[in-house]
């Protein structure tokens, strides 16, 4: 692991002693980014994971924002802001007690049982999304931007949540019998 990487990793175990809310999204994202692997909390992820699970994600957020804005103007922006305020606090409900029953399942038990791994994965799968949406939705009720490239960041993290409802949707199936023989396959 190169020298950057070990500082980086050492300045943020520091810096949890003194705003531990900043520790714990990165060491979740490191987790996402890592896909569950033992050393999410040693090491920082390399850039290539970095980029395939979360930088080209924003981006393609980013550029479908843009483009829905382009063409749809404001209108879709206000729309997509209520749909937050409206629609979110029940998605996080639901993958809230998604996330509970998850990793309260037999299944989850036994994919636990043959891989550590695996079932980290899941879980973070879940967590990662979790935290997206809430902070998503906190965003759209605090926070009201003003500009064009504001309003195309806002709601690219609103489109970039709705893409990781699809992973919640993902690490759910993977619980279920079919998605639990597919992991012991492997």
């Amino acid at each position: 692991m190169s020298d950057f990487r070990k500082s980086f990793v050492k300045k943020i175990l520091s810096l949890g002693k003194f705003f531990p809310p900043f520790f714990y999204l990165l060491v979740l994202v490191n987790a996402y980014v890592w896909e569950g692997k033992e050393k999410n909390l040693l090491t920082l992820a390399p850039m290539r994971s970095w980029g395939r699970r979360v930088i080209f994600p924003l981006v393609v957020s980013f550029f479908t924002a843009f483009a829905f804005f382009w063409f749809f103007s404001e209108r879709f922006y206000l729309d997509s802001v209520e749909y937050v305020k409206s629609a979110y606090p029940s998605i996080l409900g639901f993958v809230i007690g998604l996330f509970a029953l998850a990793v309260t399942s037999r299944a989850y038990e036994d994919v636990a049982k043959k891989s550590v791994a695996k079932a980290k994965m899941i879980s973070i799968d879940l967590a990662y999304p979790l935290f997206i949406i809430f902070v998503t939705m906190v965003l759209s009720f605090l926070y009201n931007p003003c500009g064009f490239l504001g309003r195309v960041w806002h709601l690219a993290f609103i489109v970039y949540s709705t893409f990781l409802i699809f992973d919640v949707i993902a690490a759910v199936y993977m619980l279920s019998r079919s998605g639990v023989d597919a992991l012991n396959e492997k």
